[in-house]
């Protein structure tokens, strides 16, 4: 396995709000051959616990590399000021399973050492070059960004999937609705071809009670008649109602 070192050459923690803001780490990866670097990720122990932070996405989109001359990162990690200010954080750098090392403090690590006989350093704050790379609250609010269209686009995809259920249930009760016609269609069209026969059957029962040589003499007649007009209409009425 390739063993990889990193060189540490800035490191400051910096906020973005009150209670959140940018760890910010630079240096070089040196690996006795060129190497494309896993996934990098800041862990803090504090006490028993231990939280991961990921490095904020390259703007290029550039992955880490280490190599024999040493290859340039910088990197920044959300995390809360709270942890990152806490005396008691522990903070480690790992890129993938063969490259581990501890970092010191973000308050605690002031670069190269001065001669002996040098003058005294200004205040930290005066003497620590800025950090070359993006201001820290558009770092933040690109990640934030990035997270809001993740969430739209599964927003999007939920929303797809409705208005394609939707769809397919609108079909499924226009099915429905045609088959409903079809059979009222058909019962009327039973009902009124029964309507039919009834009236036809009516007729040949008057046909055969008149006789051969037409209407009965007389009044006899007439009672048929009103009868059969009386089932007639009747008939005519249920069909009507059945349509």
């Amino acid at each position: 396995m390739v063993a990889v070192e990193f060189e540490l050459e800035g490191l400051e923690f910096v906020r973005a709000t009150d209670e959140v803001g940018l760890l910010r780490v630079s240096g070089r990866w040196f690996a006795p051959a060129n190497r494309v670097l896993d996934e990098i990720v800041i862990s803090v122990a504090r006490g028993p616990e231990t939280s991961a932070h990921r490095a904020l996405p390259d703007p290029d989109g550039v992955a880490p590399i280490a190599s024999p001359a040493g290859g340039e990162w910088h990197g920044a990690f959300t995390m809360s000021a709270e942890l990152a200010e806490d005396p008691r954080a522990e903070f480690f750098l790992r890129a993938g399973a063969d490259a581990h090392m501890e970092l010191p403090r973000p308050g605690e690590w002031r670069g190269v050492a001065e001669p002996a006989e040098a003058a005294p350093a200004p205040p930290p704050e005066e003497r620590v070059e800025p950090f070359s790379g993006p201001n820290p609250e558009f770092e933040l609010l690109h990640a934030q960004l990035h997270e809001a269209r993740t969430e739209l686009e599964v927003e999007r995809r939920r929303r797809e999937s409705l208005a394609e259920e939707l769809r397919a249930h609108k079909a499924v009760e226009d099915d429905l609705r045609k088959a409903i016609a079809m059979q009222e269609a058909e019962l009327a069209s039973a009902a009124q071809q029964a309507s039919q026969k009834a009236l036809a059957a009516e007729r040949r029962q008057l046909a055969s009670q008149s006789g051969p040589n037409g209407h009965g003499a007389g009044g006899r007649s007439r009672p048929a008649d009103e009868e059969f007009l009386t089932r007639l209409e009747r008939a005519r009425r249920a069909g009507e109602a059945v349509a």
